[in-house]
């Protein structure tokens, strides 16, 4: 299950961003997320941002994080839908 976020301020670094989208999940869910995916033009190198570990795929919009937990087999329709 994820949540999506949406921050297009550019003031704010990436990792506060992906903090924000943490917290609000924490707060919804009751649980931390495992991953964030974010678009290859965002991402960079990192492979965590905030204690989570980083994905990148073109589904996912400039300025839009998904923050949550994976169901098995979603990495694998992920990667086949990119």
């Amino acid at each position: 299950m994820f949540l999506i976020w949406f921050d297009n301020d550019r003031k704010r670094p990436l990792h506060a961003k992906v903090q924000a989208a943490v917290e609000r999940y924490e707060k919804r869910f009751g649980s931390a997320p495992e991953l964030v995916l974010l678009n290859p033009m965002q991402a960079g190198a990192e492979e965590t941002i905030a204690g989570i570990s980083v994905r990148t795929t073109a589904l996912v919009s400039r300025d839009h994080f998904y923050v949550g937990t994976e169901d098995p087999g979603e990495h694998d329709a992920l990667k086949s839908a990119a």
